[in-house]
């Protein structure tokens, strides 16, 4: 019983890169457009994101110069 799950394993583990590299498909790289206009975008969000919310009373922070 043990040695047909131990030889079913390692049929299933060596099979697994000839699966992979059979009908994959290619992505194409980013062109360097694609990631400043990423970058810009994380940079805006990430600015945006760690904005303080403003306080009820509509008084301002002392760390707010």
């Amino acid at each position: 019983m043990f040695t047909r799950f131990a030889v079913a394993v390692v049929i299933t583990l060596s099979a697994a890169p000839a699966f992979a590299a059979g009908g994959s498909i290619q992505i194409a790289e980013p062109g360097d457009a694609a990631l400043f206009v990423v970058a810009v975008v994380g940079l805006i969000l990430g600015r945006h994101a760690s904005r303080r919310a403003p306080r009820p009373d509509n008084h301002q922070d002392d760390t707010q110069v």
